[in-house]
């Protein structure tokens, strides 16, 4: 059963060496869109964000879609995107990837102002080992000669993130009980 997480700016305990690093989290909080990500000129800056502590909790397997929606309150056409995930263990050591985006394959995604879906169809990931934890990079490249200022926005449902999670481990059952 997929599991469907929300982008969020609640700074995460892993370093991805981005501008910043922050958490998936399972259930959406407060908006918030004051996050502004600054690229220079001819440049490619990137940011990171992680699964939380202890989530997925288990092992299995991870093959299935995956999908990321980016919510860009201010955009800009001069800004290109790549988006890459990850499998790293519990000390943020890459174990698989970086595996990019069908969506932005050959950096010609633009930063536009709206909603941005990217998706995987069975990345290689491989099996997810206890402590494991996904990763997803998004790096903006500005080819112009003047920087760009992109704010984005977190904590909603326009910002989920969908794993397809297939957990190794027990499996939840109902119990009755009869007086």
């Amino acid at each position: 059963m997929p599991q469907t997480y929300y982008a969020s700016n609640t700074v995460s305990d892993l370093t991805g060496g981005g501008n910043f690093d922050f958490e998936f989290l399972p259930n959406p909080s407060t908006a918030n869109t004051a996050n502004v990500w600054s690229v220079a000129k001819q440049t490619t800056e990137a940011f990171d964000i992680f699964t939380e502590a202890g989530n997925p909790s288990d092992s299995g397997d991870a093959t299935g879609s995956w999908s990321l929606e980016l919510n860009v309150i201010v955009g800009s056409a001069d800004i290109l995107a790549n988006v890459y995930i990850y499998r790293v263990n519990s000390g943020g050591t890459i174990q698989t990837g970086p595996i990019e985006s069908s969506d932005t394959s050959g950096n010609v995604y633009p930063f536009t102002a709206g909603v941005l879906p990217f998706a995987w169809t069975n990345p290689a990931l491989g099996t997810f080992q206890a402590g494991d934890r996904v990763r997803v990079r998004v790096s903006g490249t500005v080819p112009g000669h003047q920087g760009v200022d992109l704010t984005l926005g977190w904590n909603t449902v326009d910002s989920e993130f969908i794993a397809p999670y297939t957990l190794a481990g027990p499996q939840p059952y109902a119990f009755a009980v009869w007086v």
